[in-house]
């Protein structure tokens, strides 16, 4: 990419510190910190004009008030881009290590936006108008009309919910977190969504128990999935959320990079469900569509038997068996990343209370290899991609149990 640099703002610069800086004090929690410059690719940034200026009475709203702030992250020697991941309120995420990792693999941009203040009835012509300049400033024309996957925490949650409101056939999945938000109409009812949750913060727990079921009775692709114990922080969401986006872009998505591509659409009763009933317990339960005894409108729904298993293991309480190594992405951890195809050791860890007879290491619903029952280790290898690695441990009961998913990703 041969752009003259006056067309280029990386972030780095002493504006671009002072925007950071402005970001993180309106949402000091949000998803982890800028890592910095990366060899993964570039970074461009533009402004767009607002159609109606922000109000200033809220001290937190970014300047100036008549305009928003744009990033986008573009992965080296990428020639047209496939498709974005999206964070509507969080711009220094394009600094991010994993989202810039996932987006070479996925032949994706990566967007941050600071949507804070935008007018609702706003927001889908304003997102518009933003991927249309990051796309000229850029060199990536694809940009302009590229398929998304949106995310962000607490007000970028519940951005991401109205922007797939107002732009459903171009989400390919979406993942709010820490707000109680999910599908607003029908037409967003299709595009598949997880609502990730700290389970004390606040009433989240209690109200988007009651939003799912009314979601699901107008056949939602939704599902909420509780962080135990936490509050209001994204903490280890990205051990869904990534996994989950692997997945679904490689069934929504044609392989193909191409000019307003048709996203497929999933059918509800090809989905699988997962029993919220049984959420709190060391061995939660799912089912395909069709298998589901319970009452289908109080389950959450999930694409396919991958991210059901994905959506058991994040929601398993207290389990006996843990994942220790390698570690997931979150927890003030650095990023790993592994060779496809070459071999790597896994290793776990039991609570010595419980009885574990066995223990086999799983890609979401697919078996990878037994862990030695004396050393707690095993050998995985893995093709390129991101993965949701979990321990399944077999009970002497011969109840199932699962550790907490770890998202790894494999170049």
């Amino acid at each position: 990419m041969n752009l003259p640099a006056s067309r280029r703002e990386f972030l780095l610069t002493a504006g671009a510190t002072s925007l950071a800086a402005s970001m993180f004090s309106v949402l000091p929690s949000a998803a982890g910190a800028a890592d910095g410059e990366s060899e993964a690719g570039e970074l461009f940034q533009t402004t767009v004009k607002l159609t109606t200026p922000k109000s200033g009475k809220d001290k937190r709203m970014p300047r100036p008030l008549d305009s928003v702030s744009c990033s986008v992250f573009i992965p080296r020697g990428l020639k047209t881009v496939r498709g974005a991941t999206l964070n509507p309120f969080y711009e220094p995420t394009v600094k991010q290590k994993h989202w810039q990792a996932a987006a070479s693999l996925w032949s994706f941009a990566h967007v941050g936006l600071n949507f804070f203040g935008v007018k609702n009835e706003e927001l889908a012509e304003t997102t518009e108008r933003a991927l249309a300049a990051l796309a000229e400033v850029s060199g990536q024309p694809a940009l302009a009309s590229a398929p998304l996957c949106i995310h962000g925490m607490s007000i970028g949650g519940g951005l991401t919910s109205r922007l797939v409101e107002a732009l459903p056939s171009r989400v390919i999945a979406a993942a709010p977190v820490c707000l109680e938000v999910g599908p607003r109409d029908e037409a967003s009812g299709d595009v598949p969504m997880v609502t990730i949750f700290g389970e004390k913060d606040g009433r989240q727990m209690e109200k988007l128990t009651e939003k799912l079921p009314l979601a699901r009775e107008q056949h939602a692709q939704w599902a909420i999935a509780p962080q135990w114990n936490q509050k209001h922080e994204w903490h280890m969401a990205n051990n869904f959320i990534l996994p989950f986006y692997q997945q679904v872009i490689g069934q929504r998505l044609p392989e193909k990079a191409s000019s307003n591509p048709s996203l497929k659409q999933y059918m509800e009763k090809d989905g699988w469900l997962g029993d919220c009933a049984t959420w709190k317990t060391p061995s939660p339960q799912v089912a395909s569509y069709n298998d589901y005894s319970k009452d289908r409108s109080q389950a959450c729904w999930l694409p396919d038997a991958y991210t059901a298993a994905l959506w058991q293991a994040f929601v398993s309480y207290k389990s006996p068996v843990s994942l220790v190594s390698p570690h997931g992405i979150g927890g003030g951890k650095p990023l790993l990343t592994f060779a496809a195809g070459k071999p790597m050791e896994v290793k776990v860890a039991t609570d010595k209370s419980a009885e574990v007879s066995e223990i086999a290491i799983y890609d979401g619903n697919r078996h990878l290899a037994k862990i030695d029952p004396q050393t707690l280790t095993g050998s995985i290898e893995l093709d390129a991609g991101i993965h949701g690695l979990i321990a399944v441990g077999t009970l002497a009961s011969g109840e199932k149990t699962y550790s907490e998913p770890i998202a790894v990703i494999s170049q």
